[in-house]
């Protein structure tokens, strides 16, 4: 067996090592283009003393186990069908051939800057690595600068703005500049997890700019200016760019290997490209329906592993390869795992999905919570989950990156015995879930409620028998409550039954579903057709700031939008029915 590997990333070299693991007489070339690889994914009992940083290290435990490393060279062409690459020597500046049984793409290029001259500025620095991070942060607290900009669509960006935060190394506003919807690439787009995540950010004094396309970097006097596609000047006395990296695949689709929507490699369930003794991993692979490739080293130690196992002839395939990402900005503790709702529309997958909120939450070490989940809307089963909130709520999460490997269901997620079942939110998503799919207490989301799933986000006519109903007590009602909406409070919901039109639509909301979710079941246990609306006015608030106020018809409402209580004859209150309003508008 030869090996080749392209790219000296961590997982590739974990996957050289495992290589030769299984058999020692293979040939393993990792073909480096920079001076160094990184050794940080490698076990800790087979590196050197004091290699226990995620650093750069020398090569002396691959050598011992043969691994050729060849550093400054580069691959210029692959020639697939007769298992040759032409390489080229940068240092030594001539090119050869080497002929393989397995060629592996682990490769990543750093992200263009275009024709923008910030090199040439002082004021502007580039951060690639949390050992970037760390020096720039303490060179901020020696500079003590009134406002610096944070750009980039990395991770690193984030941890950059917090790091500045912490140790007070700015004296007014750290502002992050994004070109993006949102500042972390997996949380939902739109105004859901993303928005709320970007609130709580903004409440602990960070600002966030969002859908600013860098232009123009220039200096100006002693402080920075960054012009934006739109014309917009952002001045700073620094500007700290967080580089982001992209998969490297001009080569194999010159090779005629199949590239993916996402520009990386499409791989099969063993990490195989279409090309057969070609395969690729980490940021340069992309899967098909239904698999979930999460971009995480520790996924890509799995990764490593199946390949190893596919060069010879083991079993091992990549059915739902997902796992917990998380990490904590500012305090605020998030995690995602699976798929999210723009995942699950490119791939076709018809879901619904569950919102679980708790501000005082008795759960293991979490304090509160706000919990999303995905599922398919035939049979149930868990795609997707993402949980802000304060204290251990990635633990909560592994729970449904466990329920996706096992292609687990809401179904089962209600029928799991769990310490405190009651209270614990998988049971509780599982109830909801379930009781969705039986039809007891069917979710609808509010995009459908208000008809945004509609191309020209119009209502094409007033229904007159659809109402929306808030189901909390008064007092909350009068605080806020969704514009054209009525309140019947559920504790007086049974004596109100005979003011509802027994053929209406009747749409169910509360503070987040759980009251919404009883008054359904007693709607529908009466022949009503009622919906509960997911999320609630939790859902509802990340969502409203988005809606087309102008052109959006909406119902249930006889007082041009300001919310209504019914009254009866003597003046007390039930729901009664609703005569509508053509005119009525959000």
């Amino acid at each position: 067996m030869k090996a080749i590997i392209v790219g000296g990333a961590p997982y590739g070299i974990v996957l050289a090592c495992r290589i030769k693991e299984i058999d020692n007489t293979s040939t393993v070339l990792v073909i480096e283009r920079g001076s160094s690889i990184c050794l940080s994914m490698v076990p800790a009992s087979s590196r050197h003393q004091g290699d226990t940083e995620q650093t750069f290290v020398d090569e002396s435990y691959l050598q011992d186990l043969g691994i050729e490393i060849r550093r400054f060279s580069e691959i210029h062409s692959i020639e697939a069908e007769t298992k040759h690459v032409h390489l080229h020597d940068i240092a030594a500046n001539y090119s050869y051939t080497e002929n393989y049984d397995a060629l592996i793409l682990s490769s990543n290029i750093e992200a263009t800057d275009g024709n923008i001259a910030w090199h040439e500025i002082p004021r502007v620095f580039k951060c690639r690595t949390h050992d970037d991070l760390s020096s720039l942060v303490a060179q901020m607290q020696e500079q003590s600068p009134s406002k610096v900009i944070v750009m980039g669509e990395s991770l690193l960006s984030l941890q950059m703005a917090e790091g500045l935060c912490e140790a007070h190394a700015v004296k007014d506003q750290v502002e992050i500049l994004h070109s993006g919807s949102k500042v972390y690439g997996k949380l939902d787009t739109g105004k859901y997890m993303a928005e709320m995540l970007h609130n709580r950010i903004r409440q602990r004094g960070v600002g966030i700019t969002l859908k600013e396309t860098l232009c123009e970097i220039r200096e100006n006097m002693e402080q920075v200016e960054i012009v934006s596609e739109t014309g917009v000047i952002h001045r700073a006395d620094f500007v700290i760019l967080c580089i982001e990296y992209h998969p490297e695949t001009d080569l194999a689709r010159k090779a005629g290997i199949r590239i993916g929507q996402s520009g990386a490699v499409m791989v099969n369930d063993r990490m195989e490209s279409t090309q057969r003794g070609v395969w690729a991993m980490g940021r340069s692979a992309e899967t098909s329906v239904d698999i979930c490739i999460t971009p995480h080293e520790l996924a890509y130690l799995r990764q490593a592993h199946i390949i190893a196992d596919d060069l010879f002839h083991h079993e091992n395939t990549i059915t739902t390869s997902c796992m917990t990402e998380s990490f904590q900005i500012l305090g605020e503790a998030v995690a995602v795992t699976g798929f999210d709702e723009e995942e699950a529309r490119q791939k076709g997958i018809a879901y619904q999905k569950i919102y679980v909120t708790d501000s005082a939450c008795k759960f293991r070490n979490i304090t509160s919570y706000s919990l999303k989940v995905l599922f398919k809307e035939g049979d149930g089963t868990v795609i997707g989950a993402q949980c802000i909130g304060i204290g251990d709520v990635a633990g909560l999460l592994d729970t449904f990156t466990l329920a996706i490997q096992g292609h687990q269901t809401v179904f089962d997620l209600e029928s799991s015995e769990l310490c405190k079942a009651g209270e614990h939110p998988i049971n509780r998503v599982g109830a909801i879930g379930s009781d969705s799919l039986r039809m007891d207490c069917p979710l609808i989301s509010w995009e459908k409620v208000l008809n945004l799933d509609c191309a020209d986000k119009t209502r094409s006519k007033v229904t007159a028998d659809c109402i929306l109903i808030d189901v909390r007590e008064q007092e909350g009602y009068n605080q806020f409550h969704v514009p054209g909406s009525i309140n019947v409070p559920l504790s007086s919901l049974d004596a109100s039954l005979d003011h509802i039109k027994q053929k209406s639509l009747v749409y169910v909301y509360c503070e987040d579903s759980e009251l919404s979710c009883e008054a359904t079941w007693t709607l529908r246990s009466r022949n009503f057709n009622s919906f509960s609306v997911s999320g609630g006015l939790f859902s509802y608030h990340l969502l409203k700031d988005s809606l087309p106020h102008k052109d959006l018809i909406f119902f249930g409402c006889e007082c041009n939008c300001k919310g209504n209580s019914m009254k009866d004859e003597r003046g007390g209150d039930y729901a009664g029915e609703v005569t509508l309003k053509s005119e009525c508008r959000l």
